[in-house]
């Protein structure tokens, strides 16, 4: 198993294996990356050897994250295969292979997380003493998931970091996101509006 993207340890180490026999409802097997069943090798988790009879079988992942927020793929013995998803429900299935007596069936998963590009931007209309603003005064709190900002969940930035009015993070993690401007720097009152775009707010 391999993974890209931003992902909390916590859902990266709950992604769990089912391995089932054709016609049966009980797995044969069942692990979890953050469990003794699987050791990790520079970002490559790779479980212990399954012993099962020869015949048909499929693998189940059981995802721990949002529906639409990672794609899995997989190669069985280096031939990448079909995977029916279910990422409403956080699965996904490998479709029927077979295990011959004496062979080995090696199967390669890769969870690819998607990422996006949130950008903040900032206009003041109407002001007559710009002096009672500084830009590092200027403040916005940014809440997302929880794989935000290197797993933090949220982040501080002020208008001194800005670029020609907005700062941009990229690579953020799909999801829902927050952000509030804590601190307009202003000793005069005004009244804050903002954008909608695609259903999250500049």
């Amino acid at each position: 198993k391999t993974i890209e993207g931003p992902v909390t340890e916590n859902d990266k180490k709950g992604l769990t294996f089912e391995v089932y026999k054709q016609g049966s409802t009980a797995p044969e097997w069942t692990g979890s990356l953050g469990s003794s069943k699987f050791t990790e090798t520079n970002g490559k988790y790779t479980s212990e050897n399954i012993e099962v009879d020869e015949g048909d079988y499929t693998v189940v992942e059981k995802l721990t994250t949002e529906n639409g927020t990672v794609t899995v793929t997989y190669t069985l013995n280096n031939t990448a295969g079909t995977i029916t998803a279910d990422y409403v429900n956080k699965n996904v299935t490998t479709e029927v292979f077979n295990v011959a007596g004496g062979a080995t069936a090696e199967l390669d998963f890769k969870n690819t997380y998607a990422t996006g590009t949130l950008v903040i931007k900032k206009s003041i209309a109407g002001l007559t003493d710009t002096s009672v603003i500084t830009a590092s005064n200027i403040v916005f709190k940014v809440t997302g998931p929880a794989a935000f900002n290197n797993n933090t969940g949220e982040a501080i930035v002020d208008c001194s970091q800005f670029t020609n009015g907005s700062y941009t993070f990229t690579g953020v993690p799909a999801g829902v996101y927050t952000v509030e401007e804590t601190s307009n720097g202003s000793t005069t009152t005004y009244t804050l509006t903002s954008t909608t775009v695609n259903g999250n707010t500049d």
